[in-house]
Order: C-alpha cells, then sequence, then structure tokens
C-alpha cells in the first residue's frame, strides 16, 4: 500500500507544478514554489519508507529558499526569516513539549516551508496539516485500522496542506 500511497503524492505534487505554471508562467514564483514542492515530496516519501526526513534535504531546501528570495520581490527577506525561524520554532515546541509525538524533522521541514511561503501561509499550512493528519487519524479509528498508539508519518499532510496553501492563497 505504501508504494501507491508515494505515487499518489507524486501524481498530486506533479499536477500542483502543472497548475503552478498554467497559473504563474514560467517565473522565478513558480520556480520557487515547484522546487519546494519537488523536495516536499521528496521528504515526505523518505518520511513514509524510512520514518526520516534527510537534514541534507532540509539544508538544500533552505538554502533554495533564500536564493530564490534573491529573484523574488512579493515576499521580504524578514518574512521569509520569521517564517523559517517561527514555523520550525513552533513544531519543534509541540515536538519539545509531547516527548517527540512529532518528529524533529517536520519541524525542520516547517521551517524550509517558512523561508519559501514567510510566515501567513506557513501558519496556513501548519493548520491545514495539523486538521488532515487529525482527519485521517480519526477515520482510520473509526474503521479500526489505527489503534490510539498508531503512529503515521506527517512529512505528507505538510506537501498537501503546502500545496492547497500556495494554490489557494
Amino acid at each position: 500500500m505504501k508504494k501507491y500511497n508515494i505515487l499518489i503524492l507524486i501524481l498530486i505534487s506533479i499536477l500542483a507544478i502543472i497548475k503552478i505554471a498554467l497559473n504563474n508562467g514560467i517565473n522565478a514564483i513558480s520556480i520557487a514554489y515547484s522546487s519546494l514542492i519537488i523536495l516536499l515530496c521528496i521528504a515526505a516519501c523518505f518520511d513514509m519508507k524510512t520514518w526520516i526526513i534527510p537534514d541534507k534535504l532540509i539544508v538544500v531546501a533552505i538554502g533554495l529558499g533564500l536564493i530564490a528570495k534573491a529573484f523574488r520581490n512579493d515576499i521580504t527577506f524578514l518574512n521569509i526569516i520569521l517564517g523559517g525561524l517561527l514555523a520550525g520554532g513552533i513544531i519543534f515546541t509541540i515536538q519539545y513539549i509531547s516527548k517527540g509525538s512529532i518528529g524533529l524533522g517536520d519541524a525542520k521541514l516547517f521551517a524550509c516551508i517558512g523561508v519559501f511561503l514567510g510566515v501567513w501561509n506557513t501558519i496556513v499550512a501548519m493548520l491545514l496539516a495539523t486538521i488532515f493528519s487529525g482527519m485521517i487519524g480519526l477515520l482510520l479509528l473509526i474503521i479500526g485500522k489505527a489503534s490510539r498508539k498508531s503512529i503515521m508519518p506527517f512529512a505528507p499532510f505538510i506537501l498537501v496542506s503546502t500545496i492547497i496553501t500556495i494554490l489557494y492563497q
């Protein structure tokens, strides 16, 4: 089943990139968002297979986000720095308080998203990811496919929520 889940994530990512290109044309914003989606898709696939989001992927994503800023005038440098610090900080705090129920990789992943999307859009993506994962978790509990002790990777929800945030901002 994981194999099909990964294929679905890749398909969703490809369709989102096409939609972004159709909406914006080929410009710095669409290239930045497409890069972010590709990196998030890779992170989600790693998370689903290994429960780990590689640090090298995080470094590349933050680097690309900072480089992309040089070609974008739709967001301020302060906004992307605050977006990365605030988003990563919020998830890190949740991770610390909950004693690891959310992974540190997820905190770093949201920091990457903050560098691309800025503060407010990253907060929207965080809220959507939380809502979507809660809904799926509840559904799995109701149909008996999970227990209260079950865990699921969060990066796929981060990917989908970020795509929705990008497409509807």
